[in-house]
């Protein structure tokens, strides 16, 4: 009777466990879009906070007096301040991004050791002739198994994330020095 109980139940649970499954991949991929449309909102966000506070910086600095005014450096500084605010912002996205990533591959890989230990326990259980709770461990070490792959792949999609935000780094810079060029040019023309 309580083999045919445990039985039924493992039976319950594995149903439980496919239709958890089946529910990951549209779950996984519904966060990972969600996500990504904050970081690029958040991304737009602390570009435009980074042209205000440098603007208000300015109006600042302004205010102090300063005896003389060099039109052409100030017309530079203030062309050029919204892309190394907006790189500087990338690059901590890429470094907190990274450091997520890092953290998600250091849980998989512990969580992908704690359920090799469990599965050793129950392989030891089952030789001992405790069906049950050797049955129990290895479902258990399965679903951590599981967690530990999901977790090392989003591990990967972060990385990648990253890495395109960090690819995109370089037209910033880019855009910088052609606002500097920019800038120089329109104030020389009008003096």
């Amino acid at each position: 009777a309580a083999e045919a109980a445990a039985a039924a139940a493992l039976q319950r649970a594995l149903h439980a466990k496919a239709q958890v499954e089946a529910l990951m991949p549209t779950v996984e991929a519904a966060a990972y879009a969600a996500a990504r449309a904050a970081a690029r909102q958040q991304v737009v966000k602390m570009e435009q906070e980074a042209a205000q506070y440098y603007d208000a910086l300015m109006a600042q600095f302004h205010a102090l007096g300063a005896p003389e005014v060099d039109t052409k450096r100030e017309a530079m500084e203030k062309a050029v301040a919204p892309y190394y605010a907006a790189v500087m912002k990338l690059q901590a996205l890429v470094a907190s991004y990274n450091k997520q990533a890092t953290g998600a591959v250091s849980m998989a890989r512990t969580m992908a050791g704690e359920a090799k230990a469990l599965a050793a326990k129950a392989t030891h259980e089952q030789a001992s002739g405790l069906a049950i709770p050797a049955q129990t461990d290895m479902l258990h070490a399965h679903q951590m198994a599981e967690a530990a792959e999901r977790r090392r792949k989003l591990a990967i999609r972060v990385h990648r994330l990253a890495e395109s935000i960090n690819s995109a780094i370089p037209s910033y810079e880019q855009a910088a020095d052609m606002a500097i060029t920019s800038a120089a040019a329109t104030v020389e023309a009008a003096f």
